[in-house]
């Protein structure tokens, strides 16, 4: 019997919260004040008005370049039972989170901020649509982190891509259990 390569790549994308919308107005608002400032104090820089002008165009490619940035996208992408989890911003660029084995998660299950929060965790991820009512998690040790904590958007490909792959234990847990 031959077994299928399992490949799966699920792209996340983060809902803007209060706190992003917040730093949006704060980068406009900012951009907008340091603007002011400097055509206010142009006419009073003379031969130097060209290089205000210079500072004037950073300042709106820097707000610019501030606000997509709050633009986050995750993709977590299963092969085989590697789990790489990227974290996309502004979608031009791109960033390794996690590499993984799903051999390596020890527990996992739908999330409870109350249940983790005496747990002691060396990293915490959260790389889940903020706007996800019912978020998972993952637990796993690894040499370089420590103990670390993923909470993630456990959508039911991302879930069954990862089964064959998991310890019987967290299996018998998660499915056989009923959490899914």
């Amino acid at each position: 019997m031959f077994k299928q390569d399992v490949y799966l790549e699920q792209l996340v994308k983060r809902k803007n919260n209060a706190v992003s919308i917040l730093i949006r107005i704060g980068i406009v608002l900012g951009a907008v004040i340091l603007s002011a400032a400097i055509f206010i104090l142009s006419p009073l820089a003379g031969p130097f008005s060209t290089i205000l002008f210079l500072i004037f165009a950073l300042i709106v490619y820097g707000a610019y370049m501030a606000f997509i940035s709050q633009s986050i996208e995750y993709e977590y992408i299963i092969t085989n039972g590697d789990i790489d989890i990227d974290k996309i911003i502004a979608q031009r660029r791109r960033k390794r989170i996690l590499s993984f084995k799903c051999r390596d998660i020890d527990k996992m299950g739908k999330y409870d901020a109350n249940e983790h929060s005496s747990v002691q965790y060396d990293k915490k991820y959260f790389v889940q649509d903020s706007a996800d009512e019912n978020p998972w998690y993952l637990a796993y040790t690894s040499p370089k982190h420590g103990r670390v904590l993923v909470v993630f958007s456990g959508y039911e490909r991302v879930l069954n891509a990862m089964r064959p792959f998991l310890p019987r234990e967290t299996v018998m847990s998660v499915f056989i259990n009923k959490q899914v």
